[in-house]
């Protein structure tokens, strides 16, 4: 069934209907109410300027299991929208203004086995977010606003394959544990456009992929200056970087130091 309107009246028997409507704004819990919609298991609302989604909205659809929200204005996500979460496991909620994954946004959602946020505007992702989400295969969060995410979160995507490229990752010092993290997903083969999940931060490791940077270390400080040297500069703090193996079979073992030196006279 394809809708250029929201209808007061839904005919039974569709297994797909898909919304051409636009400045919706919220979704009520009565706006979907029908008894005639218990047999569609595909939904698309596309584009069409939804802010909001009431409890209970998609109740009715009771065999619900893919549904696409992208291009609109949704800040938040709740399992709550849908009479049977457990059911749904395709969700789509790419392009709209999420901040924040918390801990209860996917509980009940537990056999999704895609879920696409990318071009959000996601900065935090809680570490138990994905605890019980054994059979999401794919999750993509590209291009948000996150620049590191608790080693926690990575670790509990035991199978899944994951997109976090185009976000601006700070590498410096004490993203070590992240570091890590990211990097035994790709060597599992399971970080997409590896490539492309790049440092933004600090600026000397720009363009880097963040699971092929080293963890940083502080270069003991300096003993007393003698008498010839207590007009000179002398380094107070540096740290070094050295880069890990790219994680390539056959791939040239390599090292490279940077060395930042702050100067106090």
């Amino acid at each position: 069934m394809i809708c250029r309107d929201i209808p007061s009246y839904f005919s039974p028997g569709y297994s797909t209907l898909v919304m051409y409507v636009s400045n919706v704004g919220e979704i009520n819990s009565t706006v979907f109410r029908s008894s005639s919609l218990a047999s569609v298991t595909r939904l698309r609302i596309d584009g069409a300027g939804v802010t909001g989604i009431a409890e209970g909205a998609f109740g009715s659809f009771q065999n619900l299991t893919s549904a696409s929200l992208e291009k609109n204005a949704i800040r938040e996500i709740k399992s709550n929208w849908f009479g049977r979460p457990a059911v749904l496991r395709e969700l789509s909620l790419s392009e709209n203004q999420i901040e924040v994954v918390n801990e209860s946004s996917l509980d009940g959602l537990i056999n999704l086995t895609k879920l696409r946020l990318s071009k959000n505007r996601i900065r935090a992702i809680d570490p138990n977010s994905f605890r019980s989400h054994t059979n999401l295969a794919e999750l993509d969060l590209s291009e948000n606003r996150m620049t590191r995410v608790l080693p926690q979160f990575l670790r509990s995507l035991r199978s899944t394959r994951i997109r976090l490229d185009g976000n601006p990752w700070d590498c410096s010092c004490g993203a070590e544990d992240f570091v890590a993290a990211l990097k035994e997903l790709q060597s599992r083969s399971l970080l997409d456009r590896q490539m492309e999940v790049t440092c933004e931060s600090p600026p000397f490791l720009r363009g880097r992929p963040v699971w092929n940077v080293s963890v940083c270390t502080t270069l003991p400080t300096p003993g007393p200056p003698s008498v010839s040297q207590s007009d000179q500069p002398k380094p107070t703090d540096a740290l070094v970087t050295v880069p890990a193996s790219s994680g390539t079979s056959g791939s040239a073992n390599f090292l490279e130091t940077f060395l930042i030196i702050s100067l106090k006279k």
